[in-house]
């Protein structure tokens, strides 16, 4: 079977490049020929040692030229699509930059006035990305350039495929302005809800592309839970045009040895990979560390994490909450965490982390913590990270609600979950683990072994090797 995926590229390690690099990892392990096309950007998952997407040439298909390469190839540049910034904004920014150089590092008068100049730069530029971040998103996905759109395309003829898998249903409108192909059209359940909060059009946009594209029509929607199918797309089925045939993979990620590390290796790696944030770090500690990672942003609930911290320093558990993640472009939100972080005056208690630059790091941070904290405002299609917290054994705390309800539940650890948006009972959770060693090692060993079995990238390729080669068949493109 020949699989083409087309991903929302992503600058950080997150859930949609992930899951695409392991798709395409384990469907290439199985002896499918596979390549990726990226909207946006390429993918870091390149570069991580265990989801390399391993090179797969396919020389009948064009014996006259050069292997082909299916790596992540970035068809659609997410650069072309950013608004300029107006004239006004590039103006300070360059200014400040300029009077920042001149400034001595070496005093303190300096380090203080650069660090209000370099505030200033950053609000400023917090402010236009702010307004444009929506407009982005439209422009990329609905408005894609002809250039662009012939680019995807001469990958599509190249490769041939068999089966189209879109990571995303965003993708559906841009897919719909290409010529008609008689591959059958997958797309996965994600990220359209959150494009759709940010104020972008996409819902009558997919509508309109499914009539577009009826002859080809989409085949299947993967769905990483079935938590999702009812949080996130039965409300909006009447928006897109009507339901459309769902199948539910269980999202899940490699099983490598880096997720069993010890701790003092793991310490090593986190002070090499992110000296800035671990360069004091000597990888023993007295207090209950509290691990969080996602992407910095209102929706992921980085503040109810705060709120966590808070309570259980009132209540005399010696916490300390580490906050990991990137914030996506635009936004604001890295900035008000800083400043709840004064409010709540948690000093040395909370670490802010920032970008984990590889897979490696990723887990190293989840193997020094006790215990991982999840606080995600709205239902997740799945959380792709609460399994990556279960492949290192580490007890999750999460809200009862969206993938990680239904992950923790098949788990045995519904005891871990709290309601929604409830800090008291998220910090409750937290230290009876924090007070009982035995309760956070069996939290942990449960954790470990359902991923074994079921939430890991194995299993995850091959139920969604079925899904494809059952549209495949229905839409009659298999091969001789």
């Amino acid at each position: 079977m020949r699989v083409l995926i087309v991903t929302s590229g992503q600058g950080w390690p997150g859930g949609i490049a992930t899951h695409a690099a392991l798709v395409a990892r384990e469907l290439h392990a199985r002896g499918h020929l596979v390549a990726v096309a990226s909207i946006g950007a390429a993918s870091p998952t390149d570069a991580m040692p265990w989801e390399v997407v391993a090179d797969a040439a396919s020389a009948a298909s064009a014996p006259n030229e050069a292997p082909y390469t299916f790596r992540h190839q970035v068809v659609v540049p997410a650069a072309a699509y950013v608004a300029p910034l107006p004239w006004w904004v590039a103006d300070v920014v360059g200014q400040v930059a300029s009077h920042a150089r001149r400034l001595r590092p070496d005093a303190s008068s300096g380090r203080v006035a650069t660090a209000i100049l370099g505030r200033i730069a950053a609000m400023v530029g917090h402010a236009a990305w702010m307004r444009a971040e929506a407009g982005f998103l439209e422009r990329i996905l609905l408005h894609t350039s002809q250039a662009d759109l012939a680019r995807l395309d001469a990958v599509r003829r190249r490769v041939d495929a068999d089966v189209e898998y879109l990571t995303d249903l965003t993708l559906v409108p841009m897919v719909a302005r290409l010529p008609h192909r008689r591959a059958a059209l997958v797309a996965a359940a994600q990220g359209f809800e959150l494009v759709a909060r940010r104020g972008v059009p996409i819902l009558p946009a997919i509508r309109a592309a499914r009539q577009r594209i009826a002859r080809q029509r989409i085949a299947r929607v993967i769905s990483g839970s079935h938590a999702n199918v009812t949080a996130n797309l039965a409300p909006v089925w009447g928006e897109l045009g009507g339901p459309l045939p769902v199948a539910v993979v269980p999202y899940g990620v490699a099983d490598v040895p880096a997720w069993c590390v010890g701790r003092v290796e793991a310490a090593d790696v986190l002070r090499s990979a992110m000296p800035r944030a671990f360069g004091d770090f000597r990888g023993a500690t007295r207090r209950f560390v509290i691990a969080w990672l996602s992407r910095i942003d209102a929706e992921k609930g980085a503040d109810l994490a705060l709120h966590v911290l808070a309570l259980l320093l009132a209540r005399g558990v010696d916490a300390e909450l580490w906050l990991a993640g990137s914030a996506m472009p635009g936004g604001a939100h890295d900035s008000t965490i800083r400043s709840t972080a004064r409010v709540l005056d948690l000093g040395d208690r909370l670490r802010l982390v920032g970008h984990v630059p590889t897979q490696a790091a990723k887990a190293a941070l989840l193997r020094v913590a006790d215990a991982f904290l999840a606080t995600f405002v709205r239902p997740e299609p799945f959380g792709l990270v609460v399994t990556e917290a279960m492949a290192c054994g580490l007890p999750v705390v999460a809200p009862d609600a969206g993938g990680p309800g239904e992950v923790l539940r098949d788990a045995g650890l519904g005891e871990m979950l709290y309601p929604p948006g409830d800090t008291g009972a998220a910090a409750s959770r937290l230290e009876r683990l924090a007070n009982d060693p035995i309760l956070r090692a069996q939290a942990g060993s449960l954790a470990r072994a359902a991923f074994v079995a079921r939430w890991n990238a194995g299993a995850t390729g091959v139920a969604l090797e079925a899904v494809l080669i059952d549209a495949m068949n229905a839409a009659g493109k298999k091969r001789g």
